[in-house]
């Protein structure tokens, strides 16, 4: 009689490592390499008054099935060549503000947006 596990669990093949895994630990904006996309939290793109977009670098990248689950409104973004790229697409309900932060007019801290998608 076996004593393993049931269910899903139980056909998972296992890996093992004195390391814990690399694909387990949070990602941000600026951890994203040219080619790779994400869904970030829509908080994360800030707009300020020449409606120049920036993005938090400190915001964690969601995983695409876990941001599509959920009822926070999320927007894509690609690293290109060219730099950030933002995808409004999946929140057109969402509304932002035109951001008074003095961080926000020198670009101090953030992420400058290359070209918004929507």
């Amino acid at each position: 009689m076996s004593r393993g596990g049931t269910g899903l669990y139980a056909t998972m093949a296992t890996r093992t490592s004195d390391r814990f895994p690399q694909e387990y630990l949070e990602q941000t904006v600026t951890d994203l390499k040219v080619g790779e996309h994400s869904v970030v939290p829509a908080t994360a793109l800030v707009v300020d008054g020449n409606m120049k977009c920036w993005l938090r670098p400190d915001v964690v990248c969601e995983i695409d099935r876990t941001a599509l689950n959920t009822t926070t409104p999320c927007i894509m973004v690609w690293r290109e060549e060219k730099g950030y790229v933002v995808g409004l697409h999946t929140c057109k309900a969402y509304r932002w503000r035109i951001s008074s932060n003095s961080a926000v007019s020198d670009g101090a801290n953030l992420i400058p947006v290359a070209e918004v998608r929507y």
